[in-house]
């Protein structure tokens, strides 16, 4: 036998090795990635010859959903906001970014604190000028001013209640915004966010 007969065999042999080697032995399993939108042509390569089809949720749907969840909220403090609150008129709020209600609170104090100065100053007033009238109509003096001293009297007592009314309120609601900063609340009522990646175990006859 010549040198150039045993290159031949063995080459041929060595060949023929190497296309065994590609024949799949019983039935090989793939593992394939197909997005949610997928799902309708995995359904169909199924019927085509796949053995099976199972979905494995795992660690990259939940991941994405705890991110999405927490995507834009921030904690904040409840303590710094009601401090913040009872400090400054509106300061809690600011702080949980409702800027909005500032001027809501701002304004609501600022007329009761008017309201307040104006019924003292009146309420002073007719004070003095009723007890002024009891030297001149002993013993009761004038009850016309006594009634108007009164009523002063009751008008700003009822605006000094509105602006701790008022002052409460804005201590409540920065707590509240601040307590609940951690919450999000997405319009998005599916299990599986949209786009998310989704590993299909697909077992492959040949």
């Amino acid at each position: 036998m010549r040198i150039s007969d045993v290159n031949f065999w063995e080459k041929g042999i060595a060949l023929l090795l190497f296309l065994a080697s590609l024949l799949p032995n019983g039935t090989k399993a793939q593992t394939v990635t197909y997005r949610q939108d997928d799902f309708a042509s995995a359904s169909l390569r199924h019927g085509l010859g796949f053995d099976t089809v199972s979905v494995d949720s795992g660690k990259t749907v939940q991941g994405q959903a705890a991110d999405t969840s927490n995507a834009g909220s921030e904690l904040r403090s409840p303590l710094v906001a009601v401090l913040l609150s009872a400090a400054i008129p509106g300061g809690g709020q600011v702080y949980n970014g409702s800027y909005w209600k500032v001027p809501i609170i701002i304004g609501a104090q600022v007329f009761f604190v008017t309201q307040w100065l104006s019924s003292n100053k009146s309420y002073e007033y007719y004070r003095t000028q009723y007890s002024n009238s009891i030297s001149i109509y002993p013993p009761y003096g004038n009850l016309n001013l006594k009634d108007l001293r009164d009523s002063y009297r009751d008008q700003r007592d009822s605006y000094a209640w509105y602006m701790a009314g008022v002052y409460l309120l804005s201590l409540a609601d920065a707590y509240v915004d601040a307590e609940l900063s951690g919450f999000e609340v997405s319009p998005n009522l599916s299990s599986t966010p949209a786009g998310t990646a989704v590993a299909l175990s697909l077992r492959v006859r040949f």
